[in-house]
Formats: structure tokens, sequence, C-alpha cells
């Protein structure tokens, strides 16, 4: 988030596009065209992470009195519903990379419940302090600061930007309430409850710890309490059995006409996940005053063959692509085969990780050629699919 130079003389004047982008308010479309060079296909969820920014960048405005006050605008959180692999923190990970934006990653399987042994939210909110002043270590050493004391800079920089932050919070799934058990016993609704005061909106006290940014002896700097009303909260998981629950609910209202042609049974068989409702993840197992705190909810879809071939042939990260670039600089000209991709897909679809299986994949397939480089006098390098089962076990 950028402040213009002279915000004060702004301060409680109305102003026109041009002005709120130079203010830094984030246009939705160009976080697209931005996310698209790095996140194939899954348009959906980039246009609720999108929109979500742009939300945030008008409440930063609102919270530091640029904009009025009076106006009536509130924080979106947003759900991220996919399998696994279909690249939900990636996405996260392509938002940062594109906007600049530090977004903390958390698995929330790590964290327990109040009164149990282990790690609790206040870890968690600490961790995103101690993430939020790395990504910002540059802009602290640009102000001049010393490079041991810039954590100081917390009590000018706080209001700005950590109460801002946005925590992804993955495996999000996992804190369903079984049916088997109570709605008020479990790890899944305790954490749910205490999760849910800091997404409404609750006071926390943390401490800033020193030495996880010197190195040196612990020094911990109490700060000022951190109010987690406007942080913003990005929830994902892949719902493993969320679809069936779907089909059961459509199957139910069948009898006043919902499937009634055989296109809507089809598309019911073949991605249940579209026709998704809030009752449907109560009924799964969350709390409805949690869930309603994600009133963005977006469907990712599992990859396939062709989205998988794009993101080797199309996306700014891609493994491919830099096993290109690496060839080239020894002169060799590498070149996978349409089948060869085509095969190189398949396996990643099967290693049920998404594109994260890639790079692996391709290590297994060019290994060899990278080792014996300096003793291969051929400018061409050519794999087919039978190099590619030839080298990859699956």
């Amino acid at each position: 988030m950028k402040f213009h130079p002279s915000i004060k003389d702004l301060i409680g004047k109305d102003f026109n596009k041009d002005q709120l982008l130079e203010l830094g308010v984030m246009d939705p479309i160009k976080v697209v065209e931005d996310l698209d060079k790095y996140i194939i296909g899954q348009d959906n969820a980039k246009r609720s992470i999108a929109l979500m920014l742009l939300n945030r960048s008008i409440l930063m405005l609102k919270a530091s009195n640029v904009l009025r006050s009076d106006l009536k605008i509130v924080k979106s959180n947003v759900l991220l519903l996919g399998p696994t692999g279909s690249g939900k923190t990636a996405l996260i990970k392509a938002v940062t990379e594109t906007t600049g934006i530090p977004i903390f990653i958390y698995d929330i399987t790590s964290t327990t419940g109040a009164g149990y042994y282990g790690i609790d939210l206040i870890d968690m909110l600490n961790e995103h302090i101690d993430y939020q002043f790395n990504h910002y270590k540059n802009f602290f050493e640009s102000e001049g600061l010393p490079t041991e004391d810039y954590y100081t800079s917390i009590f000018d920089f706080y209001n700005k930007i950590i109460e801002f932050g946005i925590l992804y919070i993955d495996e999000i799934d996992k804190l369903r309430i079984p049916k088997e058990i109570s709605r008020k016993d479990g790890w899944g609704s305790m954490l749910q409850v205490e999760l849910l005061k800091m997404i409404e909106g609750h006071e926390v006290n943390l401490v800033f710890d020193k030495s996880r940014q010197t190195g040196k002896t612990v020094n911990q700097v109490q700060m000022p309490k951190l109010d987690t009303t406007n942080m913003f909260f990005v929830a994902g998981g892949a719902f493993s059995g969320l679809d069936e629950i779907i089909k059961t609910r459509l199957k139910l209202t069948n009898n006043i006409g919902f499937l009634s042609n055989q296109v809507q049974k089809t598309e019911l068989s073949r991605d249940a996940m579209q026709f998704l409702k809030t009752e449907d993840l109560i009924e799964y197992g969350f709390m409805p005053e949690f869930i309603g705190r994600f009133p963005i909810k977006s469907i990712l879809k599992a990859h396939t063959v062709e989205t998988m071939k794009k993101i080797m042939l199309e996306s700014h990260n891609s493994v491919y692509l830099e096993y290109k670039d690496m060839f080239t600089v020894f002169g060799v000209k590498l070149k996978f085969t349409n089948s060869a991709l085509n095969e190189v897909a398949k396996i990643a679809l099967k290693l049920n990780v998404g594109a994260r299986a890639l790079k692996s994949i391709f290590n297994e397939i060019l290994e060899d050629k990278l080792f014996s480089i300096f003793h291969n006098d051929n400018n061409e390098l050519v794999i087919d699919k039978q190099d590619v089962i030839k080298k990859v076990k699956i």
C-alpha cells in the first residue's frame, strides 16, 4: 500500500478514479492480469482475491481518514475450496509476488486449542508479524533506520500495515466438527470459536521477538495491542466429501424440479461444487457464525492435462522454461515433444499434488543430462514420451 506524499492536504476530499489509483487503491483487472502470468486458469479465485485487495485498499484509506469515516464499507474475507494440487497456496504466493503485499501462510493443523499444549493462535499472529517485518526490512532500511533497530519502527508502522495484514489459513477444512462430536467439544470446535473472535475483531497482546530478526540473545519487545478488526483472512482447504453433501441436498430437492433436465443432472455429476451453499458447509461441520465470516467463497477446479501443459508452457515460473534456460547457458536447445509434455502432465496428475510435482519430474528426466553437460557435444536435446516413461518412476 503506498501513500500519497501530500496526503494531509487530501484528507476529507472526494477523489476521481485516477487519484484513487495514485493513492494506492488496487485495480482488480490489473491484479488479475498480473496473476494470469503465474496462475493458469482458476479465474474465479483470482477475481475473488482481486476484489478483496480492492476492499482492503479502500479500508486502509478510510482508516487513515483520507476517505470519509461514515462510508459503510467492511472487510470481506475469502474462502478458497479446491482439491489438493489445484493451486490454492500457489495463488496466494503469486499475490505476494505480483503486488508486493506480504501474505503470511499458516497451516492450521499445527495449532492447538486454548488450554492444550502446543502452538496457539497467538503464536500464529506473532509469526505473522515476524513475516511482515522480514518482508518490509528493505523499506525500513531505505528510511535510514539502523539494521539492528528497524523493529522499533513498528510503533509508527503498526496501524498502517500490520493491522491490515492478510493471513492465509491453510487446511481450514480440518477444523470441521464430525457429527458424532458435540459442537461444543473437540479440537475443531474450540479453534473455530477462537479463530472466529480473531476474524470478527479482537485485541491481542503480542510480543515482538528481536532475536528472530538479529540472531542475538532473546530480546523481546512489548508491542501495542493488535486489533484484528481490519485484518483480512483467506482460508483454504480441499473439503473432501463436501461434494457428496451437495449432491444429497440437491437430490432431496429434486421433487421441486431442480434437476429437471439431463443437462443439470450431468453438471451435478461432473462438478457438484458449483452448486455450493452455506448450508452445505454447516452440514460439513462448520459453525454458522464461523462460515458467515467468509462471505466470498471461490471454487478452484482440479487441473487437467491441458491446464498442466499450459502451466509448463505459459506460466512465468514454469519449471520447463527454467530448464530450457539452464540448457541454453551451455548452448543446448532443450525441447520436449508434445507427447512428452502430455506424459509429464499425466504423471503430475497421478501424484495428486498439482504443479508442485513438475519440479521433481523434470529433475528425474534431466538430471543425468545436466550432470554430463560438459561432455555433451550436441547442441539440441529432444525429449520424447518414451524418455519420460523410462526416467520417471511412480
